[in-house]
């Protein structure tokens, strides 16, 4: 970007001038049009509702942003996982001035197979950083990705809700009334959402979906 000496990542001008994510449904992250209050549901999520309480995703899946995320993901560029936490994190006061914040952060994870090729889960090098700026912890061990998916990116709207159904377990345990799922990237929600039906039966109540970017090709 404009390489200003500043104490954070980004100074606050290329800061604003990433792709930020605003007018968009409480639970599920779509884009409204307007919405009225900081809560406005969408019609989606008001006739089918969602497994997560509600979505925080700060940006839009495109520009800097998503060459961050790719570079994170295929090109062994870890330390993007420390500026994409810090631009996340950012923004969080801005999305909890109404409520409390989450008091446990579970990352998605990947499945033995994929974490081994990739040598590492970018959503859990986010969530630590994350953890470590806002003082939250994190438990990268409470759910366990079980089945072997095919990468979401590859299937198409039907395919992704059979491709994660029934993809994660978690045994029952005392949880914390409010959980943060975080994740790189949400499109279709449904990996998301097959997390938070598992955490759920194991006793989870309120879990909110922390994405860095939404994205809408679904």
């Amino acid at each position: 970007m404009c390489r200003t000496k500043t104490k954070q990542p980004l100074c606050e001008a290329c800061f604003l001038w990433l792709p930020h994510h605003t007018h968009a449904c409480y639970q599920c992250g779509n884009p409204l049009s307007s919405p009225i209050t900081y809560n406005a549901v969408c019609g989606q999520c008001l006739s089918q509702p969602p497994a997560f309480t509600r979505t925080v995703a700060p940006f839009k899946y495109e520009g800097h942003i998503q060459s961050w995320i790719l570079s994170l993901k295929f090109n062994r560029c870890i330390r993007q996982a420390k500026l994409l936490a810090n631009l996340f994190s950012r923004q969080l006061e801005n999305h909890y001035k109404h409520t409390t914040q989450p008091s446990l952060i579970i990352p998605i994870p990947l499945h033995q197979q994929r974490q081994q090729h990739r040598g590492y889960n970018q959503a859990q090098c986010i969530a630590y950083h994350v953890s470590k700026i806002t003082g939250i912890p994190i438990n990268d061990s409470l759910l366990i990705r079980h089945k072997p998916t095919q990468a979401q990116a590859k299937t198409n709207l039907k395919q992704r809700k059979n491709n994660v159904s029934n993809a994660f377990l978690c045994d029952s345990t005392p949880f914390p009334q409010h959980i943060a799922l975080l994740d790189d990237v949400m499109t279709s929600g449904n990996t998301l959402n097959e997390a938070c039906k598992t955490l759920k039966n194991a006793g989870a109540q309120h879990i909110d979906n922390w994405v860095i970017a939404r994205s809408y090709r679904h």
